[in-house]
């Protein structure tokens, strides 16, 4: 940090603007890949001990951010007169980014109100860190008999650490509760296994999220704004809480008939297999029931899919299938740091010139110690310098597949499959970035944009010739038939009502959240849109208390999902012939992913559609 306070001291006394705005950029990377340093192994591998010692230097970090750079008076003064000179798109670019961070601290008629704005920032960082702390180091452990098991494929009960004749399931464990809540057949060890799972963190949450809504509220006047959302939203395509509250009505209304009618069929199968007239669904029945559904009315046995989905070949199928359409290519290689052992790295190469363009991890099993989510991580954005070097980016993806067997590679579902192609889009999204500062490469685009390319990868999976290739079998080499492949396409689609359902309720959860009226308890305040649009949540649980996108840049913007599944149906329409044409998708790496934060999401589109996208009536049109 010395070196980093060295350079901010000698930024003001760079004379040239474009220097200074290069330094600056330059001082900003420097912070990020020092966090980079911390947060990765945070992440991924570091032992309790190690964690509290890297939270209070990301702390030391976060609080050297606000008071010595944000903070600083002369750096804003300084940038004030940069704004008054002719620049460069991409300067200026720069510059409306750097004032959105100072700005935020700056914008006051007072002393008293610049330390007011200051201390409840560091406040409202503490607090997001520990919230954030509080998930990642909850734990749900039960302990279940073989018969409270009863459905579940005895592949993955030997793969479960045993407590005598009691097999213990993780609910914070993905792979673990997903199993469980698809195939139990046992209505109360589902019904245990959810409400373990959305109570992860609740004893030290609950009160925190109030807190931080109420902290957020309270900066949010403090900067002039109505609302937090308000604060969020500026920039973005929808951007004010009134048009977000308005979209997300509209969609709720059309969407309302598609998920009764999903959940008619649902009950359905519920009461044929319990041999009753009617039967009431409940939350924790919606994934058993819709497995069982697709097996009993499509015909479609999803656990036998497995065996035709080994991790290894899945990733070459969709490295092979990224190398055709958007012309870059995965390469194996050495990779520059090591953890692990079964971590992979890649070049990732453009395929016309062999210019090697960034790098990637995959970090694809659970393990002690390791988070348990999935996620893309940027490490490093590209960045060039004036000498005409670069630095180039750097990614990790971090998943939790099924882990290998005994003599068996990692057999996936196709939720991990399509999890895979969601986090793969986020990585092309960081490492085709052309853009040379980095506080604009990668996905530093507007957040309207972020879950787009993750959203556009997923839509493979609805392709027959795609999924074709997805299915070889593990033992024989056998393909899927062509009569599987259209039964996956017919399963894939069932359920989306309900996604969009559950994508909703969230998205609504943190806008009223953070948004203008006085609100119940964030508690209460969920319980209320999940029986009025969704399922009732269970006594004693708290789902909220893990809503980790409360946090982490993502308050206000849940439903950015949302619009990324409608922008991804627009690029999807946009390709010629196919979703895979070679010339569509180097027009959509070169307008698209590489462009960074060069330009706010409206403009970006309408460069590439040649004219302004009504999202509300896209996503409209898409639903009916």
């Amino acid at each position: 940090m010395a070196l980093i306070s060295s350079r901010v001291s000698q930024l003001v006394q760079t004379k040239d603007d474009h220097l200074f705005l290069q330094e600056m950029d330059e001082v900003i990377n420097q912070l990020d890949l020092t966090i980079s340093r911390l947060v990765v192994p945070r992440l991924l591998v570091a032992e309790p001990e190690l964690k509290a010692f890297i939270d209070q230097e990301l702390f030391r970090l976060e609080y050297w951010w606000f008071d010595r750079f944000v903070g600083n008076q002369t750096l804003y003064f300084r940038l004030k007169k940069v704004r008054r000179r002719p620049l460069q798109h991409d300067e200026k670019r720069l510059l409306n980014k750097l004032f959105s961070c100072f700005d935020f601290v700056h914008d006051v008629d007072s002393p008293e109100e610049f330390s007011q704005i200051m201390n409840l920032s560091r406040t409202l960082e503490a607090l997001e860190n520990q919230f954030e702390r509080n998930i990642e180091e909850a734990e749900g452990s039960l302990n279940f008999s073989a018969d409270e098991l009863d459905g579940l494929p005895q592949e993955f009960l030997k793969k479960l650490p045993k407590n005598g004749k009691r097999y213990e399931i993780r609910s914070d464990i993905w792979w673990q509760y997903a199993t469980v809540m698809r195939r139990a057949r046992s209505a109360r060890t589902r019904k245990l296994v959810e409400t373990s799972r959305q109570s992860l963190a609740q004893t030290s949450n609950s009160i925190l999220v109030d807190t931080i809504s109420q902290l957020r509220f309270r900066l949010a006047k403090a900067l002039g704004y109505s609302s937090w959302a308000d604060h969020q939203l500026g920039t973005l395509i929808l951007p004010t809480e009134n048009k977000l509250q308005q979209f997300l009505s509209l969609l709720l209304q059309e969407n309302k008939s598609h998920f009764k009618k999903e959940k008619v069929l649902l009950s359905a199968e519920k009461a044929r297999q319990n041999k009753t007239k009617t039967a009431a669904l409940k939350s924790y029945d919606v994934s058993y029931y819709m497995d069982q559904y697709i097996r009993n009315e499509i015909g479609l046995d999803q656990e036998r899919l497995h065996a035709y989905l080994p991790y290894p070949h899945v990733l070459r199928v969709i490295f092979d299938q990224i190398k055709t359409t958007f012309g870059v290519e995965f390469k194996k290689a050495s990779p520059p740091i090591s953890w692990g052992s079964h971590l992979q790295f890649f070049e990732l190469r453009d395929v016309k010139s062999g210019k090697k363009l960034g790098g990637l991890f995959i970090d694809p099993y659970p393990r002690r110690n390791k988070d348990s989510w999935f996620f893309s991580y940027t490490i490093a954005n590209r960045k060039d310098y004036l000498d005409g070097s670069s630095q180039l980016p750097l990614n990790v993806i971090a998943l939790n597949l099924t882990p290998p067997g005994p003599g068996k590679p990692s057999l996936l579902d196709l939720e991990e499959v399509r999890t895979i192609a969601h986090e793969l889009g986020h990585s092309l999204h960081a490492l085709t970035s052309t853009v040379g500062f980095s506080l604009l490469a990668g996905y530093n685009s507007g957040e309207d944009l972020v879950e787009t390319p993750s959203t556009f990868m997923e839509s493979w999976l609805n392709e027959a010739s795609f999924v074709k290739k997805l299915g070889k079998h593990y033992k024989t080499g056998n393909s899927f038939s062509d009569r599987t492949v259209q039964k996956i396409l017919q399963a894939n689609h069932f359920g989306e009502a309900h996604q969009l359902q559950d994508r909703l309720i969230n998205s609504l959860l943190d806008l009223k959240l953070h948004g203008s009226e006085v609100i119940p308890s964030a508690d209460q305040l969920e319980r209320q849109l999940r029986s009025k649009y969704g399922y009732k949540i269970q006594l004693g649980a708290s789902p909220v208390s893990s809503f980790s996108y409360l946090v982490g840049g993502y308050s206000s913007l849940y439903w950015i999902y949302i619009l990324g599944s409608v922008l991804g149906n627009e690029f999807q329409s946009s390709f010629e012939g196919s979703v895979f044409d070679a010339r569509s998708g180097l027009r959509y790496r070169n307008q698209i992913l590489s462009q960074g934060g060069r330009f706010q999401t409206p403009e970006l589109l309408k460069n590439y559609f040649g004219q302004r996208i009504d999202i509300c009536k896209r996503a409209l049109e898409q639903l009916r």
